[in-house]
């Protein structure tokens, strides 16, 4: 298991002061990369092997969001791997007294970074021994498609795109988070989480973002170019 501290900035926060959902996935990235690289299998080494991470799914339950300038403790660590093809992995924010903000439980898989197919690797898989721990959440599902209606359409731009020439796991937050205000947010604090990274969206792709509008259980849509990319279910 892997522990870190992380002081939530200004940066990260919005207008109530509190922990933006998106800039808690960018916390998730950032401490999960950390890990992979003490494990020898971050970014850099994937990259000369010609394979890159993906995440597939994610599912996340929020008890309470950290504050600003509040101190965290992150804690993540692999599930076993499943056919050196299929990377659970474990995330959750403590504070500083040992009660639990936020659990997240996640898929990943790793692609070949020219044909962007999925590979198996058990040289990666033996590095990321898996652990299990009491109390960790369920894997995340598939989520079934509902019917929708149109909210927004949007151009990916150079700043959305990330190191795997795509765009990065955090912006689709940013992207449904988006569909309502900050007095939406007061009303309807996000209680959970669930995503499905189906197909990757690259720069310069008209995406559109979709939604059936339910402030109980939304579900979101995201196409780009006319296919079908992501699907997210929030329940509030």
């Amino acid at each position: 298991m892997h522990i870190e501290k992380v002081t939530i900035g200004s940066n990260d926060i919005d207008a109530t002061l509190t922990l933006r959902i998106s800039s808690f996935f960018k916390i998730v990235q950032d401490v999960i990369m950390h890990h992979t690289e003490e494990l020898n299998v971050g970014a850099k080494e994937t990259n000369e092997k010609g394979i890159l991470w993906v995440i597939s799914r994610c599912y996340v339950e929020f008890s309470r969001l950290p504050r600003y300038q509040e101190e965290v403790i992150c804690k993540t660590y692999p599930g076993p791997s499943r056919f050196n093809m299929i990377f659970p992995r474990y995330f959750q924010i403590e504070d500083t007294k040992g009660n639990i903000l936020l659990k997240l439980s996640s898929i990943w898989a790793l692609i070949n970074k020219e044909t962007r197919k999925p590979i198996a690797s058990e040289l990666i898989a033996s590095r990321c021994s898996g652990e299990t721990h009491e109390g960790e959440l369920p894997l995340p599902g598939k989520i079934d498609e509902l019917k929708t209606k149109l909210m927004e359409n949007r151009t990916i731009h150079y700043s959305d795109v990330d190191l795997n020439g795509h765009l990065n796991n955090t912006k689709y937050i940013e992207l449904f988070m988006d569909l309502h205000d900050s007095q939406f947010y007061r009303l309807h604090p996000v209680k959970k989480l669930t995503l499905n990274y189906m197909k990757e969206i690259k720069e310069g792709e008209q995406v559109s973002i979709s939604s059936n509008n339910d402030h109980q259980q939304e579900f979101v849509k995201i196409e780009a170019d006319g296919n079908v990319s992501f699907f997210a279910l929030i329940n509030y």
